[in-house]
């Protein structure tokens, strides 16, 4: 019976009622396995299928999942009861002896590289990871199977990729347009710690700068207030407010100033790491 006008096919009873009933003997198939590769592989695959399409539409389209999940079940069936092809097929398409499981493999293999984050731990296709990229959709891979290699921590990439450092360095005495004073090094890289300190100091040092034009401004407005008060015979006192937060201002302005400089030997703690005490 067609669906009444305006209604999705997939929304009708019958219709859910069938995907549903699939669904779970496919799940119940999937738990009859022997092997729990086998199981884990066969239950991931079969909720990530119907999660990709259960937004499909269309009588055709539905249709044809239908048939691709009869199909399934009906092969399913004869493994669980020990037909030996069908029980090797799953056996190889879970261990990665060919298959999806298998290209990522050697996809691993051939293309990880320990300083990024390998991005094909999951082994859903790329247009199942865009429609459902929330990570708890995630089908890992199976240990069991294999072990992908570890992402480097920040020690690890040291010891990976190290600084290259000249054989003569030739070291110049830097100095920021905020005053801020540091060491570098012809021919190498600024460390990053060195750049997030210097950022840090200019965002604080504008912080400043933008406090001390707002207090100026309101002490020039508290000077006419208190002049207009005067002229009339009352009693003032918005000039010296301002002036005194005026004065805490300038004081953390010149002390960030002063700070910068005199730590400005800051690079010694990363010497070691980076550039290997060349720079005592």
């Amino acid at each position: 019976m067609l669906s009444r006008p305006g209604e999705f096919f997939r929304h009708t009873a019958k219709h859910r009622l069938n995907v549903l009933g699939l669904y779970r003997s496919l799940l119940r198939l999937a738990y009859r396995l022997p092997d729990n590769v086998q199981v884990t592989y066969v239950r991931n695959w079969t909720r990530e299928r119907f999660r990709f399409n259960r937004h499909t539409q269309g009588h055709r389209l539905l249709a044809r999942c239908q048939a691709e999940a009869d199909q399934a079940r009906e092969r399913l069936t004869r493994a669980v009861q020990g037909d030996p092809a069908e029980r090797r097929l799953i056996s190889d398409l879970a261990y990665g002896r060919f298959g999806r499981v298998f290209d990522t493999i050697q996809r691993i293999k051939a293309h990880h590289d320990p300083r990024k984050w390998c991005r094909n731990l999951d082994l859903r296709s790329g247009r199942s990871r865009k429609r459902d990229p929330h990570p708890a959709y995630r089908i890992p891979m199976d240990v069991r199977v294999f072990t992908p290699p570890a992402c480097a921590t920040g020690t690890d990439l040291l010891a990976f990729d190290p600084p290259r450092v000249p054989a003569h360095p030739v070291i110049y005495d830097c100095i920021t347009n905020s005053g801020f004073t540091f060491k570098r090094i012809q021919g190498m890289r600024q460390p990053r710690r060195l750049s997030v300190r210097i950022n840090r100091h200019n965002l604080r040092l504008q912080a400043l700068v933008d406090a001390r034009k707002t207090f100026t401004d309101l002490l020039d407005y508290a000077q006419d207030e208190d002049a207009w008060l005067a002229s009339v015979g009352q009693a003032g006192g918005y000039e010296t407010t301002n002036a005194e937060l005026l004065a805490l201002i300038n004081e953390s302005f010149n002390k960030l100033n002063t700070q910068s400089v005199a730590t400005s030997s800051d690079y010694i703690i990363y010497r070691d790491q980076l550039y290997g005490g060349i720079l005592d």
